[in-house]
């Protein structure tokens, strides 16, 4: 996974539609046990197959839930 101010690029299985709106949970590092995930709506700009079922998603970030 990568993060930046205006959104990430994730891998899944879950295959979404064209701009589909999504809620993404990421979860701190096991450095730091205490801090809250972060919590986002995102817009889909892009979805690139891999070949074995998982699918790299581009998401455009619209809101910071928590």
């Amino acid at each position: 996974m990568e993060l930046s101010v205006g959104g990430m690029t994730l891998v899944t299985a879950y295959v979404p539609g064209e701009s589909e709106v999504v809620e993404v949970e990421v979860q701190p590092p096991v450095e730091r046990p205490t801090a809250a995930p972060l919590r986002v709506k995102a817009r889909v700009k892009r979805c690139h197959g891999h070949g074995d079922g998982h699918y790299e998603l581009g998401l455009e970030t619209l809101r910071v839930i928590a």
